[in-house]
């Protein structure tokens, strides 16, 4: 497991690169769709196996302007922090916002070339849209 040191220099590199990525005048509250609250039983964080990475991915949308703020880390079984990425995108809802961070996640996974991936979000309504995807198109 990281150290409490290592986690903390690592989320404040990470808190650098997203204030250069989004500047200060794009600071606006975001509103967040009921089901993207985490509940109690969703703030620990569960390790993937080992060799698999898993990808949390999150979004915020801003009505006002029509944008999402989207990120992804990955870690190891280990807990250690292997990469991420942000991005702002235009986007017309909170679900949609939700959707483009998952596919962000995906297109990530692919660039760093990891084929044992899991996904996780907090948004329960996309996770379950993609978990009826795959048990629609299950060739068993």
């Amino acid at each position: 497991m990281p150290s409490q040191q290592s986690v903390l220099h690592q989320a404040y590199s990470t808190y650098q690169d997203w204030n250069l990525a989004f500047p200060e005048e794009d600071d606006i509250p975001y509103i967040m769709e009921d089901d993207t609250n985490p509940t109690t039983s969703d703030l620990s964080w569960i390790k993937p196996p080992p060799g698999w990475v898993k990808l949390n991915f999150d979004a915020s949308f801003n009505r006002e302007s029509s944008h999402a703020c989207l990120a992804v880390v990955g870690r190891n079984s280990e807990g250690f922090f292997l990469g991420g990425t942000v991005s702002k995108v235009k986007a017309t809802s909170p679900s949609e916002a939700e959707v483009l961070a998952a596919e962000l996640a995906v297109m990530f996974a692919m660039q760093k070339q990891w084929k044992e991936a899991i996904l996780e979000g907090d948004a329960k309504t996309i996770i379950q849209a993609y978990g009826d995807i795959v048990e629609a198109s299950s060739w068993t």
